[in-house]
């Protein structure tokens, strides 16, 4: 009864966690029968990769995916592609768009793309179990807004950008759970990592501590400069500052019913390795 309530209480679906499973074990599959064969290259906006589509079957649902890989060594190269791209979920017809990265040894890093791929099977199943879309086409342009926003070069509208992106209810669940699939795809036989030791280098986690910290150190010439952006959407920094403290608040609750859930299940699996 307790592993019930706990699941629910995290809101970490095995639905969810099973079919990323699935999903990375076909994508595995399929590119390494299919990485040598050159009908499967193309270039897309100056990057050649390799690109295939795939269909998975769930509850009577077929989840179409497209998914394209740049094999590269270039750190240069592999930040621009990340930059380029966002893995998505066309909701409309049940498409995945996964863009991912690999060195010239051509095996997939699932310890670090495996989070995306949860990510975006677990809108799809805020969809499906809802019914209809995580966005009405309001909300969707104002979405649009932040991604633009956390992409620019300017520090205050990149602040103002990922703080509303991680105020949407739909991102912050599929965020927070995210660290769930990290932290466990990160252990293995070879090497137990301690929770909370993961957490301290996950991306949301690390990006959120910095906004306070940068925030609670700035002088009066940043807070005038942030005032002025906010203007854009009709928000004082007062305002702004509070909402910032509820979404730390909110996903650092999240991440510490999640630490919860991981110790246990590592423990089951691997013993008391953290004792």
């Amino acid at each position: 009864m307790y592993k019930d309530i706990l699941k629910e209480e995290l809101g970490i679906s095995n639905e969810v966690n099973e079919l990323t499973i699935r999903v990375k074990n076909l994508i595995s599959s399929d590119f390494a029968k299919n990485k040598d064969n050159k009908i499967f290259y193309k270039n897309i906006k100056g990057f050649e990769v390799f690109s295939n589509k795939i269909d998975i079957s769930f509850n009577n649902i077929v989840l179409k995916i497209t998914y394209v890989i740049l094999i590269s060594n270039n750190t240069n190269e592999i930040n621009y592609f990340e930059k380029s791209f966002d893995s998505e979920i066309a909701l409309d017809n049940k498409t995945l768009f996964l863009y991912l990265t690999t060195t010239n040894i051509g095996k997939i890093n699932w310890k670090i793309h495996s989070m995306t791929v949860q990510h975006e099977i677990e809108h799809f199943f805020q969809t499906y179990k809802r019914g209809e879309s995580l966005l009405n086409k309001s909300q969707m342009e104002k979405y649009k807004q932040y991604i633009s926003l956390i992409k620019s070069d300017n520090i205050y509208d990149k602040v103002i950008g990922y703080i509303f992106y991680f105020y949407v209810n739909a991102e912050r669940d599929a965020l927070v759970n995210g660290l769930y699939r990290k932290i466990m795809e990160l252990n293995d036989e070879w090497r137990i990592y301690e929770p909370s030791e993961v957490l301290k280098e996950y991306g949301p986690y690390k990006t959120l501590s910095s906004i306070k910290y940068l925030m609670s150190n700035w002088d009066s010439e940043d807070i005038n400069k942030m005032e002025q952006r906010l203007q854009n959407i009709n928000k004082t920094y007062s305002s702004f500052s509070k909402i910032v403290e509820k979404v730390y608040s909110n996903y650092i609750r999240g991440f510490t019913k999640v630490l919860c859930k991981a110790n246990k299940d590592l423990t089951e699996k691997f013993g008391d390795f953290l004792l």
